[in-house]
């Protein structure tokens, strides 16, 4: 698996024992939301499959993924979206 694809990089944070989770948000695509995105954090509660993740009871496909954040800072982003 390559590391620097979106599973691989949320699978090197939640499998290392050394990083902190919660100091991770995962921004998707939400239609519903005003600014048309919403930000998650990467708790325990989130499971990572080989083509989605599920946080709670909400399943969000990987193409729906815009960015990942540590601490604020963009970590990994499409470059089609601007993430401020």
């Amino acid at each position: 698996m390559k590391d620097n694809t979106i599973r691989g990089i949320l699978n090197r944070v939640i499998w290392s024992g050394d990083i902190r989770r919660a100091s991770y948000d995962i921004v998707v695509v939400d239609r519903l939301n005003v600014n048309g995105f919403r930000k998650y954090k990467l708790n325990e509660e989130v499971k990572v499959l080989n083509d989605r993740l599920i946080i709670n009871d909400t399943i969000i496909p990987y193409h729906r993924v815009v960015a990942i954040l540590k601490d604020g800072d963009v970590i990994w982003k499409r470059s089609a979206y601007q993430i401020k």
